[in-house]
């Protein structure tokens, strides 16, 4: 490790603790209908911290459902959800997007996740979620 500043001050800043940037892409096509599913699930490792820079979540309808209903994509850390997207439409390419830049920082052990659900009778729709934060010792 490398430290930019004096050995005589106290802890260096997090930029100065071994950081990683860490990243993670969820895209996929053509997916029917289905109930609540996890997606990923993240926990900090042990002797970390992580600071959540960005989030994106983006539902698409590709093909018409019988009956169009609720379609959502979320991330959420415990039971809150940091960005959600929720889509009621039945056009075909017609979707929502939501991008978020929270800045949390996550302790080692805490977790967060992606969860996709599509109520709708038929059809199919396109997800792509995304996440970027950076991990350093704690």
């Amino acid at each position: 490790m490398v430290r930019s500043s004096p050995v005589f001050l106290a802890r260096p800043v997090w930029y100065d603790r071994n950081p990683s940037t860490v990243n993670y892409v969820f895209s996929q096509e053509s997916v029917a209908p289905h109930s609540l599913a996890t997606r990923t699930t993240v926990t900090v490792a042990a002797g970390k911290k992580m600071w959540l820079m960005a989030f994106t979540c983006d539902v698409k309808r590709q093909t018409a459902a019988t009956t169009a209903a609720r379609v959502r994509a979320y991330w959420s850390f415990s039971t809150t959800p940091i960005v959600e997207v929720l889509f009621y439409g039945n056009n075909v390419d017609s979707g929502e997007c939501k991008s978020v830049y929270p800045g949390v920082l996550l302790l080692a052990g805490q977790t967060f996740g992606l969860y996709t659900e599509d109520v709708s009778t038929g059809g199919t729709c396109a997800y792509f979620a995304s996440y970027l934060g950076v991990t350093f010792d704690a």
